[in-house]
């Protein structure tokens, strides 16, 4: 069996392995950092590329700037800051250096014959070394010529700049950055676009521009000319720069902030800017500027200011209507009715405001208000009704409240007290139900009514007070007259001188019986029983004791309208009677006081053919 040799590697054979490890490693790195700086160049290529394309399309956007590209052979030149300045490029990183790009650096843009821009970077130059706010300047120039730039400052004692804006002027100022000692001529001009300079300027080549009261300048220009000498031929180059003027003030609209939906207020008028115009840098923020007018008006100017960010006042303002007083009125509560004080009335109500006029007056959730909103008085008479009201003397009361247009009001107030319904001074009464049948003794109800309201009253309903009623009343027969016909000789055979007494009592209505007692004053033995009704006697003298009495009973039948006793006696001038009338089963007329009719004074002979008539034989009277 071989024996295995657990030993490890010699030191020779480490040595030569780590060899071979590091010419591997070396060889890698090194192309690794080949191919990181290719990268590199690669990535700073298309960076410039970039930039050149956003130069191109710089110019082409604001070709008005560069009209001079057209002609005089002049390159024109772009920093890289104008280009970030005006959102053409992001900041800028060398990808090579990792660093961010110098505002300073240059792109010259050329233009062919066939109006195409073609952009070269070229980066900072030995003379940028006093750039300075290159990124408005527009630069042109020749191969050679002297590199310029114009900046702009802002005038003395006025506001800094903001941006590209300036208060009332600003400073145009020609930085000559190379060929200083070689310079034969600076011309310049100032105008509201691209100009060509043509005025001489003294050596520190500084132009100023104050604009007038009220002007407002977007991009005033100032643009200088520079000719240089170099190797014997004399190079241009041109620089321009602009300034935006604002030396306006700005307009507004101010704003009654507090008013009501009328243009009143009941407080303090507010007064705010509501708008804010400028046509130059623009209006700085306006809340928190308001005036305060707290005297009452119907109609007054109040002004506010606005600021532009230079800090330029405008004003405007807007009229204000304060009222600050309470309405006044009055509500009177009447009865419709002309008796007492029903639940329906008539309101009389009086509203009035000097200076904002009346705008409501209402009553509940009711608006009773009907004249024209602003009114400074108004008068009305309306109807009302106390709705769920009883007629039990209570006390009810109304309010109204008035309102003025500016929101002030003002509560007027009056009380009114119900008519108190059957009460014992206002009750009428009007029969109900006839008497009772029990006549002779019956009463008669009377029912209570409110005689205002005709409303009943039934706990003061009563009887006739207890008074007996009688046939008449009581729809019953109830007599009205007992006659004495007259003195009559009886007519029949034999009778002789014997006289007659014919009573008629006169009922009205249906009766059961009539009683008769009667009597011959100062007549004495007068009795003849042959003569004699039956169930009747004769008295037999002058008193009126029972003896005396001739009593008759009558029964009715269909006689309905009383009955006729025939009383027979002697020779007597008077009589005397009573009588007594049932109805119904009940006396309605208990005997009456005694009656006596004297009748010595008829003539017989007139009634003679009426009473006797012998064809038929003796007769009773009719």
């Amino acid at each position: 069996m071989k024996k295995i040799n657990k030993k490890g590697f010699t030191l020779v054979e480490i040595i030569i392995t780590l060899a071979i490890v590091i010419t591997i490693t070396t060889v890698a790195v090194g192309s690794y950092i080949g191919i990181s700086k290719n990268k590199k160049k690669e990535e700073w290529a298309l960076v410039k590329k970039q930039i050149e394309t956003a130069a191109e399309q710089y110019i082409s956007t604001n070709k008005y700037m560069y009209e001079d590209l057209d002609s005089n052979g002049l390159s024109a030149y772009i920093s890289v800051g104008t280009l970030v300045e005006t959102d053409y490029l992001n900041k800028v990183v060398n990808p090579e250096t990792k660093k961010e790009l110098d505002k300073c650096a240059l792109v010259e843009v050329k233009i062919s014959s066939s109006g195409k821009y073609t952009a070269t970077y070229i980066g900072k130059t030995d003379d940028d070394t006093n750039c300075s706010n290159t990124n408005k300047s527009i630069v042109f120039k020749e191969a050679k010529a002297a590199d310029i730039e114009v900046n702009v400052s802002k005038l003395d004692n006025t506001h800094d700049n903001i941006g590209d804006w300036y208060d009332t002027g600003a400073k145009y100022t020609l930085n000559i950055k190379s060929r200083k000692k070689s310079v034969t001529n600076v011309k310049y001009c100032i105008g509201n676009s691209s100009c060509s300079p043509d005025t001489d300027i003294s050596s520190d080549y500084s132009v100023k521009y104050t604009a007038s009261s009220g002007e407002d300048e977007k991009n005033k220009y100032a643009c200088f000319v520079v000719t240089a000498m170099s190797g014997g031929t004399a190079k241009r180059s041109k620089a321009c720069n602009y300034a935006n003027i604002d030396n306006s003030n700005p307009t507004c609209t101010a704003k009654f902030t507090n008013a009501n939906s009328y243009g009143w207020t009941n407080n303090t008028a507010v007064v705010n800017p509501n708008t804010c115009s400028d046509t130059g840098i623009g209006c700085s923020s306006i809340s928190g500027i308001e005036n305060r007018y707290s005297k009452e008006t119907s109609g007054t100017a109040v002004s506010v200011k606005v600021k532009d960010r230079f800090g330029h006042e405008g004003t405007c303002s807007t009229t204000v209507k304060v009222d600050k007083t309470d309405p006044s009125g009055s509500i009177s509560i009447a009865s419709s009715e002309s008796k007492y004080n029903s639940k329906n009335t008539k309101l009389n109500l009086e509203a009035s405001d000097s200076l904002s006029g009346v705008e409501s007056a209402i009553i509940g959730n009711t608006n009773y208000f009907d004249g024209s909103i602003g009114t400074s008085k108004w008068k009305k008479e309306k109807s009302y009704t106390f709705s769920n009201a009883s007629y039990d003397g209570s006390e009810k009361s109304l309010s109204i409240k008035i309102y003025d247009v500016a929101g002030n009001s003002a509560t007027k107030s009056d009380t009114y007290t119900l008519y108190k319904e059957c009460t014992k001074n206002n009750i009428t009464y009007k029969n109900g139900k006839t008497c009772t049948k029990t006549c002779g003794g019956g009463t008669l109800n009377q029912l209570a009514y409110d005689k205002n309201n005709s409303a009943r009253c039934s706990s003061y309903d009563k009887t006739s007070g207890g008074s007996r009623c009688n046939t008449q009343s009581c729809g019953a027969s109830s007599c009205t007259a007992v006659k004495v016909l007259g003195q009559k000789k009886d007519c029949r055979s034999g009778a002789g001188n014997d006289v007659t007494a014919q009573l008629k009592i006169v009922c009205n209505g249906k009766i059961d019986y009539i009683n008769l007692q009667y009597y011959y004053p100062g007549v004495k033995n007068c009795k003849n029983s042959s003569r004699n009704p039956a169930g009747r006697h004769y008295p037999g003298n002058s008193s009126n004791s029972s003896n005396d009495l001739e009593k008759g009973t009558h029964k009715n039948g269909s006689n309905i309208n009383g009955a006729v006793f025939n009383l027979l006696g002697c020779s007597a001038k008077k009589v005397t009677y009573r009588y007594q009338v049932a109805a119904d089963g009940k006396v309605i007329a208990d005997w009456s006081d005694w009656i006596t009719f004297d009748f010595s004074n008829k003539n017989d002979a007139d009634e003679k053919k009426t009473i006797c008539k012998p064809d038929k034989g003796a007769a009773w009277f009719k």
